[in-house]
């Protein structure tokens, strides 16, 4: 068992951290769990006992279990996003992992509002952040149980890295994408879907409308800019996309954001 799906929270610490480049650093075994986003840099992490690194970069999650002590090297300047928490259950079997989403820009969406919501509440036990922690493990949970047990060819990582990084494109088609492939697209549909879980139209909406999220709390881009920025064809067309993933209007989500804190 990774991550269990029962954790009862007593407790959490949400927070931002940047670390620089260093020589080995131990960790002795701390009294809470750590699951942490990485926006940026890179780590490797061998647990006591054991001879086998773990190796962290930009969008990885990273789960250290309480009580579990371990050796880090920190390879590249970086930032995370952490989340601490204590539970009532103790889990003894569990061990170190990293792993990363494939959708990565939603986790650091939901880390991003924990982080803001808790540093407006500094509440280790307030129910709306624990409702954003539970919320992170459901999707964490989802995603190592649908965890691709097979592995996803060098091509099909490609396309979705080429999307992760090139949303803002309206020059992104399925067929453009399938002949970068070199396959059919039948094939590559069919193929796409079997590695992530969704078809390709479908995953580069959620990346567009998380990276949307994600502007959009900064306070910073009107509702126009943010869907130029993220390769949509037309405002009408962005507002109804946004509010069926979101439940609401890009407008009615940045004015929770208006005073720099999730309301």
């Amino acid at each position: 068992m990774l991550f269990p799906d029962d954790f009862d929270i007593t407790h959490i610490e949400a927070n931002d951290f940047e670390f620089k480049k260093s020589e080995t650093v131990h960790v002795t075994g701390r009294s809470y769990h750590g699951l942490t986003f990485r926006l940026s840099g890179k780590i490797s992490l061998t647990p006591d006992g054991s001879d086998k690194k773990l190796y962290s970069d930009k969008s990885c999650i990273t789960f250290v279990p309480k009580g579990c002590s371990y050796s880090t090297d920190i390879i590249e300047d970086g930032r995370m996003l952490i989340i601490h928490f204590g539970t009532r259950d103790e889990h003894e079997e569990l061990t170190p992992f990293v792993f990363k989403p494939s959708c990565p820009i939603a986790f650091e969406n939901m880390y991003r509002s924990l982080v803001e919501r808790y540093r407006s509440v500094g509440g280790r036990r307030d129910y709306v952040c624990l409702s954003m922690v539970y919320e992170i493990f459901a999707n964490l949970i989802h995603e190592l149980n649908e965890g691709h047990g097979h592995p996803i060819p060098k091509r099909m990582r490609k396309v979705k890295s080429f999307i992760d990084e090139s949303y803002g494109s309206r020059d992104i088609t399925i067929a453009s994408l399938s002949e970068s492939c070199g396959v059919s697209e039948v094939y590559f549909r069919r193929e796409f879907r079997n590695c992530f879980g969704c078809s390709p139209i479908e995953y580069i909406k959620k990346v567009r409308i998380e990276n949307a999220k994600a502007l959009l709390s900064t306070g910073m881009y009107p509702v126009s800019e943010v869907a130029t920025r993220c390769g949509f064809d037309s405002i009408s067309y962005f507002s109804y996309e946004f509010k069926r993933k979101c439940g609401e209007s890009p407008l009615e989500f940045a004015k929770r954001y208006e005073y720099g804190t999730v309301k």
